[in-house]
């Protein structure tokens, strides 16, 4: 439910493009297909695995190989020759790819925003493009998610925390400086150092739970699973995704190393 914060941020970062999609001209009409095609994996794939994508959250050490393995592919994307394709100029197939890779973000430790604009480059956008589109592409995914968890919570007749209102005022403002922070960064280094920075993160993740051993994790995973609630919020409500993602995830600082969930959290971000 936090993500609602960061929704929040992203609206008000890109309102000009809103505004001109509520004019819904030719142009208008277009972007919103394109976005609405784009979330159609994420949609099918989250409903049909969310009981498989929540086991993997429980496996610190299985969402930490996932966020090495997305700083490779962020790494990777220094080969790609600088594409200068707009999002008016992209069609129906690049949105599909697109939109697959943002699926995949399902997975712990998979950067929304990371695979979504390493996608776009791929299909040949500029970066900051890339860029656009992939949060564009976000807000339906994302108010989905948290408008879901706001709703459970309501009909189960408990009351939203003081915290998490809190919470998505801070993930609002802080979501809104990173991506400011990611698009000036993304056209001047790309995203190479982010992929650094995840893959040092992950092993970082794997070398501590490995020396915390089996007791230690299955404590973590207790001590999870107490919190549930504030854990669910924080994974579907803010993901200012790794790349300084996508951008504000809500983990506890104190367990980003150790726990499964704190890491997924921490990475949707980007």
């Amino acid at each position: 439910m936090l993500h609602l914060g960061t929704l929040v941020a992203v609206l008000v970062y890109y309102r000009r493009d809103l505004a001109r999609m509520a004019k819904f001209d030719r142009p208008a009409r277009k972007l919103i297909t394109l976005i609405v095609i784009g979330s159609i994996p994420a949609a099918v794939l989250g409903l049909a695995f969310e009981d498989r994508i929540e086991e993997l959250i429980s496996d610190p050490v299985t969402v930490a190989y996932f966020l090495i393995g997305l700083g490779v592919v962020l790494i990777g994307t220094t080969l790609l020759r600088l594409g200068d394709l707009r999002t008016e100029d992209i069609g129906p197939r690049d949105s599909i790819l697109i939109g697959l890779a943002q699926a995949l973000a399902l997975i712990p430790g998979i950067s929304r925003s990371g695979s979504t604009i390493t996608a776009g480059m791929i299909r040949g956008m500029d970066r900051a493009e890339a860029a656009r589109f992939a949060f564009l592409l976000g807000i339906p995914v994302i108010a989905g998610a948290g408008l879901l968890q706001m709703a459970e919570v309501i009909s189960s007749g408990e009351s939203i925390p003081v915290e998490v209102w809190v919470g998505m005022v801070a993930a609002g403002i802080t979501g809104y400086a990173a991506i400011a922070v990611l698009l000036r960064l993304l056209t001047r280094v790309g995203l190479a150092p982010f992929g650094v920075y995840c893959s040092a993160f992950g092993a970082i993740s794997v070398v501590v739970s490995s020396l915390l051993g089996p007791s230690q994790h299955d404590h973590r995973v207790s001590r999870g699973r107490h919190g549930d609630h504030i854990r669910n919020v924080g994974r579907n409500g803010h993901r200012t995704d790794c790349v300084a993602s996508e951008v504000v995830d809500s983990g506890s600082v104190g367990d980003h190393c150790i726990d499964g969930r704190s890491i997924a959290e921490h990475q949707s971000h980007l």
